[in-house]
């Protein structure tokens, strides 16, 4: 069973928790469009269409809410609003006129996009009674070693071919995909797209 299917949402904490990062962190890849933030509000008016319920929320609008560590409580006001299943666009809300105030405990990743997001990004999970398959860590200090001795790798392809040749040594080697899959956040990195 998947994480989607046994994890509705992920509060805020638990994914930074789960993705051994900084509530900032999130917040960020959010504003930037690479993770939705979902809330539930009560109707709200956008012009002249109402909307309330389950949906998106203009993370860049209340992005001081990630960096107020340990500052439970704290609230900001939400102008822009999207129904999950719009994909463009953002809803002003009108009325009430200075948006809604919301707290960071207000907000919630959906385990689909958790799951989507991660494999995306290639995060590790790290579940409890199992040990994984491939030792991503150790590969990666591997490719830095390589990285330092031969210089860096001249494209993507080459960066994963370094991997599973680093796997074969080991003895048991993933499939590209995995590992390009894996590679990819490295990758940007050494782009400079992180």
């Amino acid at each position: 069973m998947n994480f989607a299917q046994t994890h509705t949402i992920l509060t805020i904490p638990e994914a930074a928790i789960r993705w051994k990062c900084q509530i900032a962190d999130i917040g960020i890849w959010s504003a930037r469009g690479r993770l939705r933030i979902v809330t539930g509000i009560p109707p709200v008016t956008c012009g002249c269409q109402e909307i309330g319920g389950f949906l998106e929320v203009a993370t860049a609008d209340i992005l001081p809410l990630f960096w107020r560590r340990g500052r439970s409580g704290m609230a900001a006001y939400l102008k822009r609003i999207r129904p999950l299943e719009q994909v463009d666009g953002w809803c002003t809300i009108t009325d009430p006129e200075e948006g809604l105030m919301i707290s960071l405990e207000e907000l919630a990743i959906l385990g689909s996009d958790a799951e989507r997001f991660e494999a995306e990004e290639g995060l590790v999970m790290v579940r409890a009674g199992g040990a994984l398959r491939y030792d991503w860590e150790k590969m990666a200090y591997g490719l830095i070693a390589r990285a330092t001795r031969d210089g860096a790798p001249a494209s993507q392809s080459e960066l994963v071919r370094w991997a599973l040749d680093w796997f074969a040594e080991q003895g048991d080697v993933p499939d590209e995909s995995t590992a390009r899959r894996r590679l990819t956040p490295l990758w940007r990195e050494l782009q400079g797209q992180g």
